[in-house]
């Protein structure tokens, strides 16, 4: 273009110039020799302001002002020529032009190619800017096609892959759309099968068809629907429930197009609110109707709500209950536990509690009851309130106390028993191990001589004494000292926090003097008294039973002494008490090895001053201590019953060795043995029995046999006793009063009895003077035996004197040192052989 303006024009330099507002440039230039020439602004505002052919002519005559010439400054350019390039609209692009150094005169065929090739440059230029607009256009169209494709892509890869159901429908009923999330929900294989075959959701979708009527009805008047829940068929017929979110889409006139939206399976999280829903009905029928107490509260400890049981219990309305604070109706020794376990529940140190406590009803009476507390928290473990069962146990918590009253306590006296006595004897040795001030003392009581007179007047009314004594007893004391009853006649009491063992002392002689008094029972005045026995805690004691174990020696010690006094326990007793245990253990070995002798003591006729027969006297040959006095020995088989079979033997073995002894004397008149029996021997059932077998068993003729007993054994057991010496006397065998004079020393029961002899204590005979007291007694005893028609037998003649005395006063028989020792079988039987004579 640049070219064929310069040949046009016949110059040298030639220029398409283009400017866009901003910049200025040349688009083509033809300079051939002529030097570069630049671009200027003022060049630019010169052609801006031509519209059509124009020239400029720059002469050094003329004398042009160099800065108002649009031609370069300093150049040796003086001859300008060019058309502006003018589009339709007169929007100016640039020009094109000739230049050169010498001037020329332009013809109007130069002009009017100038024009031409002006009017070419602009079409070559708006040929570029719609080839470079359209290039654009494109690109962007490119580029917006790109975005769409993603767009489609993406929204194609969530509509097949959401988890949620989308569909398209029209407003008839027909599916336009549906993903596969839609079709498995409604349990077809594909979007396809499910648009194929469910063409009309009305009557084949919705379980309530009048649910699909109201969808259209929201959604024409709303444009759009929410959690809208319905009851749905699948395929196979099962029910579902879901919920839609769909909107409505409208064309331009806002006519309806379709439906669209999104479903959701709900069925499990319907289930679960019909389940809680039910849940809810359940425990509000259970919450109204349970026989227990129920009530909800909140973190802060208001009732919220309490059941009509809990209401009853307490006696308040519900109201009442949710207006007034827990401590209210709360027995006050109960309320810290409830409350500490509560703080323990709310800071999650544990998730319930049980409780027994005790509540104040609105009449004010007490109820017990036994409380479980639960704490109800959110599914992110949040505390929202506690749930309380209250069961009322009053009747069983008033039996559980009757129970253990009768279990602690005695239920003829109404004392503490036993259990309850031990059970305060270790709270006391505990505090004394805890504080050596707390001394305590222990009183073991024993009724001297309760059980003759609890046979004399009766047991209803030694049971009438018993509580008359235990009354004495108890006002004896302190409220803070404990009487208990032990059994029988035993009592026991506590002293705490005594001073001294005085103290001690000085209610044991209260209760002494307080029993001096006589007991009326009736028409019966009854007089009693009490042996004491007394331990005391400044012995340092571990164990409350020793304790008591040793108050029981003192009480012990105290009937060995006489009787109706107090002694106060030393450990000589304690190491007596178990020299008495091991010799009981020893004892009933020695049964079993048979370390048991008889000794035979010769019993002689004062009238014939020969022997004529002998006592049974037991000997213990113990392996380590040798012999064994039976004073020491025989008490402890009586108290373990072990006197039993240690006397059967007795009586076997004498009758055995007597019957020997008359088929080898035959010289003597037949010889009789005297056996004693204890008391606890002759109430025992079978005992004439036993007698006729071993009588049977030796060959002893009945009449050979005399059996000693006390006068205790008689008094003690009238009844029984008449019985049994009768059929003893059938038998013929003798019945000896041992001791005599030392018991009740009373004759009166002789006629009562089918007693053969009276045995003198050795007491009396050894105290015999020419003229003394004793001498008379015995002259008494003796002179009204005869008158009874009963021998007399005098024990413990140690002096001819005495014998010489005994004589006089026609004692019958007489046995002592004088004439023998009690002597071994074959030392008797020698002596038998000697035949001695007095």
């Amino acid at each position: 273009m640049a070219r064929l303006v310069a040949h046009a024009c016949q110059t040298p330099l030639a220029l398409v110039y283009l400017a866009d507002g901003t910049r200025q440039w040349f688009r083509a230039k033809a300079d051939l020799e002529i030097p570069q020439i630049e671009a200027s602004d003022r060049l630019w505002r010169f052609m801006a302001c031509q519209q059509d052919f124009f020239v400029v002519i720059q002469s050094q005559e003329s004398g042009t002002a160099p800065g108002r010439s649009p031609l370069p400054v300093g150049s040796l350019l003086r001859f300008l020529v060019g058309v502006p390039l003018l589009t339709a609209g007169g929007q100016i692009l640039g020009a094109i032009c000739a230049l050169d150094e010498v001037v020329h005169d332009v013809s109007d065929e130069q002009v009017e190619i100038l024009r031409v090739l002006a009017r070419q440059a602009i079409a070559q230029l708006e040929l570029h800017h719609n080839l470079t607009n359209l290039a654009q256009a494109i690109a962007e169209r490119q580029a917006v096609e790109d975005v769409l494709r993603q767009t489609e892509s993406k929204y194609r890869s969530i509509f097949e892959n959401a988890v949620e159901g989308i569909f398209q429908t029209t407003p008839e009923g027909r599916f336009l759309s549906a993903n596969p999330a839609l079709a498995r929900l409604y349990g077809y294989d594909s979007p396809e099968a499910l648009i194929a075959n469910l063409t009309d959701i009305e009557t084949q979708l919705y379980v309530d068809p009048h649910r699909r009527q109201e969808f259209i009805d929201r959604m024409a008047t709303e444009d759009a629907v929410t959690e809208f829940e319905s009851a749905v068929y699948q395929r196979d017929g099962s029910i579902i429930w879901i919920t839609e979110n769909a909107r409505t889409v409208r064309d331009a006139d806002g006519a309806i197009l379709y439906y669209e939206g999104f479903v959701e399976d709900v069925t499990q999280h319907k289930r679960a609110e019909d389940a809680l829903r039910e849940s809810e009905q359940r425990f509000r029928v259970i919450f109204e109707k349970a026989a227990i107490g129920l009530s909800l509260t909140d973190m802060q400890g208001r009732l919220m709500a309490a059941n009509p049981a809990m209401q009853a219990m307490l006696g308040y309305s519900n109201l009442e209950l949710q207006q007034c604070s827990f401590d209210h109706y709360t027995y006050p020794e109960d309320l810290y536990p409830d409350l500490t376990l509560y703080e323990e529940l709310k800071l999650g140190q544990r998730d319930q509690y049980d409780i027994e406590k005790r509540y104040v009803r609105k009449d004010g009476r007490i109820l017990w009851a036994r409380l479980t507390v639960s704490l109800v928290c959110n599914a992110e473990g949040t505390p929202l309130f506690s749930i309380c069962m209250m069961q009322d146990i009053t009747e069983q918590r008033q039996s559980e106390a009757k129970l253990l009253r009768a279990a602690l306590h005695d239920t003829l006296t109404g004392l503490p028993n036993r259990t309850f006595l031990m059970e305060r004897l270790q709270e006391a040795v505990t505090l004394t191990q805890h504080d050596s001030q707390a001394q305590f003392a222990v009183l073991f009581l024993d009724l001297d001589r309760f059980k003759i007179v609890n046979d004399s007047i009766g047991h209803l009314a030694g049971d009438r004494l018993l509580v008359e004594i235990a009354q004495r007893i108890s006002a004896c004391v302190r409220a803070e000292d404990t009487v208990a009853r032990l059994g029988g006649d035993e009592f026991a009491i506590l002293l705490t926090d005594i001073g001294s063992i005085q103290d001690a002392i000085d209610v044991a002689d209260r209760i002494q003097q307080t029993l001096k008094t006589p007991f009326n029972l009736g028409s019966q005045e009854v007089f009693s008294s009490v042996s004491i026995g007394i331990a005391s805690s400044m012995s340092g004691y571990e164990q409350p039973e020793h304790l008591l174990r040793d108050a029981d020696n003192a009480m012990y010690r105290a009937k060995a002494q006489g009787k109706a006094r107090c002694v106060v326990f030393d450990t000589h007793m304690h190491d007596r008490a178990l020299q008495l245990l091991r010799l009981e253990n020893d004892l009933r070995r020695a049964v079993e090895r048979q370390e048991f002798l008889v000794y035979y003591q010769p019993i002689v006729s004062l009238d014939m001053g020969r022997i004529a027969g002998f006592e049974a006297l037991v000997r213990w040959r113990h392996p380590e201590r040798g012999m064994v006095s039976p004073a020491d020995f025989v008490p402890i088989a009586e108290e373990t019953g072990l006197i039993l079979p240690l006397g059967y033997w007795v009586l076997r073995e004498s009758c055995r060795q007597i019957r020997a002894w008359q088929e080898a004397f035959p010289q003597y008149p037949p010889l009789f043995i005297s056996v004693n029996l204890s008391g606890r021997q002759f109430t025992q059932p079978g005992l004439v029995e036993c007698i006729e077998q071993v009588l049977s068993e030796t060959g002893l003729e009945g009449g050979s046999l005399r059996l000693e007993i006390t006068e205790s054994v008689l008094i003690e057991n009238a009844d029984m006793v008449t019985k049994l010496l009768e059929r003893l006397r059938s038998q013929r065998i003798h019945l000896c009063i041992d001791d005599f004079g030392t018991g009740y020393s009373s004759l009166s029961y002789l006629h009562r009895f089918p007693v053969n002899v009276l045995k003198i204590d050795r007491s009396f005979i050894n105290k015999m003077g020419a003229e003394d007291e004793n001498s008379e007694i015995v002259r008494t005893i003796v002179s009204l035996a005869h008158n009874l028609g009963v021998d007399v037998t005098a024990e413990g003649v140690e002096t001819e004197a005495q014998l010489v005395k005994l004589w006089a006063l026609q004692c019958e028989y007489a046995q002592g040192h004088f004439f023998s020792a009690a002597l071994s079988s074959e030392a008797a039987e020698a002596l038998l052989a000697a035949a001695p004579r007095w």
